[in-house]
């Protein structure tokens, strides 16, 4: 990692083991492609922002049962509607007062869906957008999202970083930037390039 930070200003050269050229570049490719994301709030905007721009069916690793269960408790909590099947992750909430405190205390799923829920007011909408957008068969996909764990032991020809990882290249982007509570997390980037 620090040998890719000291040449952080200069281009790179990717060897893999791929029988045609490789290439990074900032460029957004032509579908097919595969969208990596840090979080799976960041698996949500991937999904919405490719499927408008590419019309296109999106695939997303794993599926989107548990996130599209995620946005419609957080939709009830939101309305304050009773809720009679809660996320795991958010059954120790009970109001959409108590999900704000918990994001702003640092836990993870919490500051997700207040950031999915400040680009989305519908809630329920985008679950909905959600399970029209998806495919479950990849190779009918123009695009596959996945979280970078989901993707530990994959390879696509064409992968694209999404946003929601933390610019360790750019210290002032990184001072500016609102990543949330807690310290900033670290990009695996070794892990992130092999998948490519």
């Amino acid at each position: 990692m620090r040998n890719l930070t000291a040449l952080q200003d200069r281009p790179v050269e990717v060897r893999g083991k791929a029988p045609w050229a490789t290439r990074v570049d900032a460029a957004l490719p032509r579908p097919p492609f595969t969208v990596l994301c840090r979080t799976n709030a960041g698996v949500v905007g991937a999904v919405v922002a490719t499927h408008e721009v590419h019309r296109g069916r999106v695939h997303v690793v794993g599926g989107v049962e548990e996130l599209v269960h995620l946005l419609r408790d957080a939709a009830l909590l939101k309305k304050g509607e009773r809720r009679t099947d809660p996320h795991p992750d958010l059954t120790m909430v009970e109001t959409w007062e108590e999900l704000e405190a918990l994001a702003e205390a640092g836990y993870a799923p919490a500051y997700g869906v207040l950031r999915l829920a400040q680009e989305h007011p519908d809630l329920e909408a985008l679950a909905a957008y959600l399970e029209r957008a998806w495919t479950p068969v990849e190779v009918a996909a123009g695009v596959v999202v996945s979280t970078a764990h989901k993707a530990k032991g994959r390879e696509w020809d064409r992968v694209v970083l999404w946003d929601d990882f933390y610019p360790w290249w750019e210290e002032e982007a990184a001072a500016r930037a609102n990543w949330g509570p807690g310290p900033a997390p670290s990009l695996p980037c070794y892990a992130l390039l092999v998948c490519a």
